[in-house]
């Protein structure tokens, strides 16, 4: 598992200074913000997981080398991030994951079961993204150090949290009601 996620890692602080993957705090302690991902999201078990706003791949590369069984699908609007998310999963011969470029917003993927999604952007658009995502009573989960703002669709489960340098990071879940 680690020899994956160190391909991975590898390839994020490779390529980015380029297309800007992670802020400088996150790449200066990469190896422990995975770790510390790992144990946010050991504990969900979906067999159907879309990553909202993939980035550089957290949360949903590590869930996919975790749980192999499960198919992981990477949501990403920015052209280039899907080009660096494509070579990664190369470079790492994972089969449970597929990059869908898009902006769920703009363009409907598909409905999910459930979704996560970690440093978000624009914040405002959360709900609105979550929401387009989701399929009715699907699971939402958001690493985050604070509770995000959602509208009231999203129903408040319980969460579990981790410290991390500097800051204090958990992992929230919600039940999607569109109905609300």
């Amino acid at each position: 598992m680690y020899s994956l996620l160190n391909i991975w890692i590898n390839e994020i602080r490779r390529f980015n200074t380029s297309l800007h993957l992670v802020g400088p705090q996150v790449l200066e302690n990469l190896d422990m913000e995975i770790n510390n991902c790992l144990k946010l999201i050991e504990p969900i078990k979906e067999d159907i997981l879309a990553d909202i706003g993939s980035g550089a791949g957290i949360p949903g590369i590590p869930y996919a080398v975790i749980n192999p069984g499960s198919e992981v699908k990477l949501i990403e609007r920015s052209e280039n991030k899907c080009i660096f998310l494509r070579h990664s999963i190369s470079c790492m011969g994972l089969k449970n994951v597929e990059i869908l470029e898009a902006d769920p917003l703009v363009h409907l993927v598909r409905r999910f079961p459930a979704a996560i999604s970690r440093a978000f952007s624009p914040k405002d658009y959360l709900s609105k993204t979550a929401g387009a995502t989701l399929e009715e009573n699907g699971m939402f989960y958001y690493m985050a150090s604070n509770r995000p703002s959602l509208d009231d669709r999203f129903l408040p489960l319980e969460y579990a949290d981790i410290s991390m340098v500097h800051e204090r990071m958990n992992i929230y879940s919600y039940r999607f009601n569109p109905w609300k």
